[in-house]
């Protein structure tokens, strides 16, 4: 499911920043690096 045709529809900042990231997340190598970085921040 890609991000692009919800961006088209949604235009709500939040709404496409939260796709934005699930996107990233299918990227195992992006998903490490969010996780990382969330543990590094608590």
């Amino acid at each position: 499911m890609k991000g692009s045709r919800y961006h088209e529809v949604v235009d709500q900042p939040a709404l496409t920043a939260l796709l934005d990231i699930d996107d990233a997340a299918t990227r195992s190598r992006s998903l490490r690096k969010l996780v990382a970085a969330v543990k590094g921040m608590l």
